[in-house]
């Protein structure tokens, strides 16, 4: 603030009179120092300047040699009356501003702007002290007019950041166009290439802001961890960004945009710089990319369908050939795809048809399906198609019951769990054929099942290796589950394939025998029979003969006494046995002739007695229990007729000799 000189203390009313005062140093507790100011007379007031000795010389220290730098130089109006200014004097390096050049009365203030200019980049930079005069003229409506001279003192500084700028080769930046640009193509796009050289004594900072997203900057020769949008370049060191368009297929199309370049150089135009840049990106041949297609889930046996997108990004309609790896999915062999259409690419979707059976596996899969551009120069292109075959696994994955003798009914299980995160639900049975051989029962996730002991037959199965239950969950998706086993296999032999009874006498029972063997490693089941009620079995007819052991096995055969002509019997003995080789059961077939009865002989006297006499008439001996007989072998009396059983030549009655009757 200037200074005044001492006036003569005023009284309190004296001091109540004045329309404008300025205030000076108290000189005691009682008394003000002031003056009236009927002159025009300022007050000049910089923040981070101060007054030199003469108390007319602002002194605003130190300010870069490069650059501009302002300062506010505050005029405060002390007098009575209202002023207007009027400013002389400056140099290149110093310019100024006035906001307002009028001032009321009392106090008013207004701002001189100071711009302190820099040396430009290029000239030789060094540290100086300047001083430049500027007058100040304050005059009031009456025409009163005062002078009020300055100095200005500064003293430049080469502590500062600025650089050296090559705009790809250009001292200005202006508008780059990378020109037109094929995104599928594999050689370098050209570049644009940033140059900053720190030419200044402090760390130049520098930054890149809202680079479009179709451009990449990245920085070169600068000593960081990795490639940043922000950085700084050390005195002496230079920087290079090397700026070029991202090549996709998102980006075909015209495009223009800005990146921002902040940094701490002490010029203003190089604070903020707008680097523009443009380009095209087209593909003049057709070039196609198909979509990736989500994964389908898909039950064995079951028919599916999906569509798979094939865009064309090309000028030209594209022709497509079509193959697959996997002999579950139809494909058609080739398709065509229109043209790109502006920015929109030419579509078309690819129609797959998935059947999978359940040799296919279960989880996830992935086949490749190749796309073969026939009008282009494009590789070919394969899409991966996923899918989750959906199923059902077990533990353990097979049945295998091993060894069973017979009589035995083991039981094996298994648990089973979904190939996904579904809860199961499952329904199990036999597969045809083996029925009667397994029985299955399901216990929530465990399917348990039972080798039964089947009876002699023809669905008795003796051994299995292969598919034996069908699995079912809720989804309808059926899985067969593979048993085994093995049963002790018998075999069954006889020593006689059919029995010959010879002649029996109508009326009299023949007895016979045959023998059976097990030639085998398991137990023989014997079950028999015979197709007449005159051929009988003796108990047991139903026995297990142990492996390496037979059986005589003993029959009877009763003929009817009433025949009146000789006759042939015949009938079977039927052995049902498991012997696993023997589809049918064996028959073992009994032939006899049955003769007629003549009647009874006679214990004593051989006499042929007549069936219905109790007693011999020759001699009285009872013949009530005498087998039947007949007359083959007999001899006969030529006298009395008799039949005799020729034990002695002569008959008992009469004396003659017996004749044989045949």
């Amino acid at each position: 603030m200037m200074n005044f000189p001492k006036m003569e203390p005023l009284t309190h009313d004296e001091f109540s009179e004045l329309k404008s005062f300025f205030i000076g140093e108290p000189r005691d507790q009682t008394k003000v120092w002031v003056t009236a100011v009927k002159t025009p007379h300022l007050s000049f007031e910089a923040s981070g300047a101060a007054y030199l000795n003469d108390e007319r010389t602002l002194d605003f220290g130190s300010v870069p040699a490069i650059g501009d730098t302002s300062e506010l130089l505050t005029i405060a109006n002390l007098g009575q009356t209202p002023l207007t200014l009027a400013i002389e004097g400056g140099k290149d390096w110093l310019k100024y501003k006035c906001r307002s050049p009028h001032l009321r009365a009392g106090g008013d203030r207004t701002d001189l702007e100071l711009f302190f200019h820099g040396e430009e980049h290029g000239e030789e930079i060094k540290s100086r002290e300047l001083t430049c005069p500027l007058l100040i003229k304050a005059k009031t409506p009456s025409g009163t007019e005062k002078e009020f001279p300055l100095h200005i003192n500064i003293k430049t500084h080469t502590h500062l950041a600025y650089g050296k700028f090559d705009f790809n080769g250009k001292a200005e930046s202006d508008i780059h166009d990378f020109g037109s640009i094929n995104p599928t193509d594999k050689g370098e796009i050209s570049a644009y290439r940033l140059s900053i050289e720190n030419c200044g004594k402090e760390a130049l900072k520098v930054k890149f802001e809202d680079c479009p997203e179709w451009l990449t900057a990245d920085v070169l020769n600068v000593k960081t961890s990795r490639k940043e949008t922000a950085f700084q370049i050390s005195p002496g060191e230079t920087a290079i960004t090397i700026i070029r368009p991202v090549p996709s297929l998102n980006f075909l199309g015209t495009h223009s945009g800005r990146i921002i370049c902040r940094s701490n150089d002490v010029r203003k135009k190089y604070k903020k710089l707008e680097l523009e840049f443009q380009c095209v990106q087209e593909i003049q041949d057709a070039y196609i990319v198909p979509k990736k297609p989500e994964s389908i889930e898909i039950i064995p046996n079951r028919t599916y369908t999906a569509d798979i997108p094939v865009s064309n990004w090309g000028k030209t309609p594209a022709q497509v050939s079509v193959k697959s790896q996997s002999q579950w999915i139809t494909l058609p062999e080739s398709f065509q795809i229109p043209a790109i259409k502006g920015q929109k690419p030419g579509e078309k979707s690819l129609q797959v048809t998935i059947r999978a059976d359940q040799g296919s596996g279960t989880g996830r899969q992935t086949t490749n399906l190749e796309l073969t551009l026939l009008n282009g120069n494009q590789e070919p292109v394969h899409i991966p198609v996923e899918t989750d075959i959906i199923g059902i696994e077990c533990d353990p994955e097979s049945l295998d019951f091993g060894t069973v003798n017979v009589k035995d009914t083991p039981t094996r299980s298994t648990t089973f769990k979904a190939t996904d995160d579904r809860e199961l639900y499952l329904k199990a049975k036999p597969l045809p054929g083996l029925e009667e051989n397994l029985s299955v029962v399901v216990k929530g996730h465990t399917v348990e099942a039972k080798l039964e002991d089947v009876p002699l037959s023809g669905s008795r199965l003796v051994t299995h290796d292969g598919p034996g239950i069908i699995v079912q969950d809720s989804s309808g998706y059926e899985q067969e589950f593979y048993v085994k086993f093995q049963r002790t296999a018998p075999s069954f032999e006889a020593d006689t394939q059919e029995i010959d009874m010879g002649e029996i006498v109508g009326g009299t029972t023949a007895k016979g025998h045959f023998n059976i063997s097990n030639k085998g490693d398991g137990v023989l089941i014997v079950d028999m029979r015979s197709d007449s009620d005159k051929l009988r079995l003796k108990a047991p007819q139903s026995f297990d003969l142990s492996p390496g052991s037979d059986a005589d096995i003993y029959f009877t055969l009763n003929s009817r006494e009433d025949i009146e002509t000789e006759q042939q019997f015949g009938g079977e003995i039927i052995i049902r046995n498991n012997d696993p080789s023997r589809d049918d059961a064996q028959k073992i077939p009994v032939r006899a002739k049955v003769l007629r009865p003549e009647g009874k002989l006679c214990p004593s006297c051989f006499l042929l007695v007549s069936l219905n006499h109790p007693y011999c008439p020759l001699c009285g001996t009872p013949v009530k229990d005498a087998a039947p007989v007949s007359d083959k072998g007999l001899a006969i009396c030529p006298k009395c007729k008799r039949k005799f059983k020729p034990e002695k030549p002569f008959c008992p009655k009469d004396g003659k000799r017996l004749k044989l009757l045949n």
